[in-house]
């Protein structure tokens, strides 16, 4: 019998403390040849201002890294993160990065990350600067590489909402963007 999609084995692929890294195997349809995928922690989606002053990056970071110091866990997995770990839970930290890609100051007013009210606090980006929002922070399943995103922002008198999907990016793809892994 012939497979008409992929066979997909899911993996964590961790350190002892490197959460959020996960390798897909299948096998390729065209070729027949088996494939392995290896997959960061890293999530992303990118959308401009009209103007394209603004690059509004949403940056979902898998694992501890993102995670603000002295945070306090809630909710289901939280009495027990080693063992959520295992079960492949780890922590889902999302952040928008505004960025100026303009030669001059703008001003922007983070609105919501995810459908949370952000702080409504203004932040002034200097050209080639960029400003994060607070981090959203919650527990979920490592396994996945797309992710629903929603945030809003105001800039230059306007509102935008932004919806649309994050991809999970690869280790080569960071390595490619970021010259890191």
């Amino acid at each position: 019998m012939r497979l008409v999609f992929a066979v997909v084995a899911l993996a964590l692929s961790s350190c002892a403390t490197q959460y959020g890294y996960m390798n897909e195997s299948g096998q390729d349809p065209n070729t027949g040849r088996w494939t392995q995928t290896h997959y960061s922690p890293y999530y992303e989606f990118e959308q401009r201002s009209d103007d394209g002053s603004v690059l509004a990056r949403m940056v979902i970071t898998l694992g501890g890294e993102r995670v603000p110091k002295g945070y306090k866990f809630t909710g289901p997995f939280s009495e027990d993160l080693a063992a959520a770990h295992r079960d492949g839970i780890v922590e889902w930290v999302w952040e928008v990065y505004l960025i100026n890609t303009s030669k001059e100051p703008i001003t922007v007013t983070p609105k919501s990350v995810m459908g949370s009210p952000s702080s409504n606090a203004s932040f002034e980006i200097l050209p080639g600067q960029w400003k994060i929002t607070p981090a959203l922070v919650d527990l979920d399943s490592n396994y996945g590489v797309e992710s629903p995103v929603h945030f809003e922002y105001e800039y230059a008198g306007k509102s935008y909402e932004v919806v649309g999907v994050a991809k999970r990016m690869t280790v080569e793809q960071i390595k490619q963007k970021y010259g890191r892994h």
